[in-house]
């Protein structure tokens, strides 16, 4: 309503009142009072003097002007609404009461547009709006401070985790060991298995977000696990990857490696977290992209079943090639044999023949 008002002033007087600090300060204080008549009144009148210049404004706004002014700010004031029913699981045919707090709550657009949310549910007006946000901000305050003998220290004020903590796995997917909206303190674990690289370390990366691909998510840190003197390049390790955040909020992330029992940890506090806007944009973000995280979720568990099957071709090759090695070996020291001793009697060759057929049932495929 502000931006309607600048622009219908400059329209009418040809002075521009955003470049007078003060002058914005009165047009923005009227604009706040016509709000609170429209809450009652189907018109609002301003009337300013000298707002600028010496100029006098005076003009009205209507209940429907303003509503068409601020109808994209109403939309926003129902998305938080949505936000927690999909939070919480709920349906909104499972709501029992809608209480209304707040002073923007008796603007009549909000109602209408909450009572639609709800089905046509009836609102509750019997409280007062703001007495009720006056009384939690008390209640949290002594909550917060915990004076000795104060009638509310038998309540708790809960903090959840504001977005989905996890790992990468295999593949690249996000393997998520704490959801969202889940009660701190907590503390989770995990088995993941990843793949070591040719120096034989393991390296664990640490996610925030909602996304399927863990790159799309942001990334909190890294712990790099050695392999040691048993460990194989590019083999595959099974690591437990333990996620705990405590009363304060701090997360401490404990990876170990359950081959070589090393141990590595790492912690992360309010400087490492997201903020509120980035958790707001990463949320919108994995909505609109929902049906391309499921398309790349399908993805990637058909390359790990591919590559798990591959591994498994491999190791069975392994073990039939050391087979036919053997029989290579004793194929040859017989060959040495014969030109040593020049084998000519038939029990000599009776003997080789019965070895042939012992050989060649040895070696896969009869070769």
């Amino acid at each position: 309503m502000v931006e309607h008002l600048v622009e219908q002033f400059k329209a009418e007087y040809k002075k521009d009142v955003t470049g007078n600090a003060r002058a914005l300060v009165r047009l923005r204080a009227a604009c706040e009072q016509a709000k609170r008549t429209l809450s009652s009144a189907t018109w609002a009148p301003i009337e300013i003097d000298c707002l600028l210049d010496g100029v006098d404004f005076r003009t009205a706004v209507t209940r429907d002007q303003f509503e068409d002014l601020n109808t994209d700010m109403f939309c926003k004031c129902m998305e938080p609404v949505k936000k927690c029913l999909g939070d919480a699981k709920i349906e909104r045919s499972d709501v029992h009461e809608v209480v209304l707090v707040g002073g923007s709550t008796r603007i009549p657009r909000v109602r209408r547009m909450l009572r639609d949310l709800f089905g046509g549910r009836e609102l509750r007006k019997d409280i007062n709006l703001e007495e009720a946000v006056a009384r939690g901000a008390a209640i949290l305050a002594d909550l917060a401070s915990r004076v000795p003998d104060s009638d509310l220290l038998d309540l708790f004020l809960l903090d959840t985790t504001p977005s989905s903590l996890g790992v990468e796995a295999a593949g690249g997917a996000m393997a998520v060991i704490i959801p969202k909206n889940i009660t701190i303190p907590i503390s989770r674990k995990e088995v993941i298995s990843l793949q070591s690289d040719q120096k034989k370390s393991v390296v664990v990366s640490m996610f925030e977000g909602e996304n399927v691909a863990a790159r799309d998510n942001s990334l909190l840190g890294e712990l790099k696990l050695s392999g040691g003197d048993g460990a194989q390049p590019g083999a595959k390790r099974q690591i437990t990857v333990c996620f705990d955040i405590d009363a304060d909020g701090v997360l401490t992330v404990y990876a170990t490696d359950k081959t070589t029992k090393r141990r590595h940890q790492t912690k992360f506090k309010d400087k490492g977290q997201l903020s509120k806007e980035e958790i707001e944009r990463m949320a919108e973000e994995a909505a609109e992209y929902i049906a391309e995280d499921a398309e790349s979720r399908e993805r990637v568990k058909a390359k790990n079943l591919l590559e798990e099957f591959l591994y498994q071709k491999r190791r069975a090759i392994e073990v039939e090639r050391r087979k036919v090695d053997d029989a290579l070996s004793a194929v040859e020291m017989m060959i040495q044999q014969v030109h040593s001793d020049h084998v000519s009697c038939a029990g000599k060759l009776e003997d080789l023949e019965r070895l042939k057929r012992s050989e060649c049932n040895t070696i896969p495929g009869g070769y």
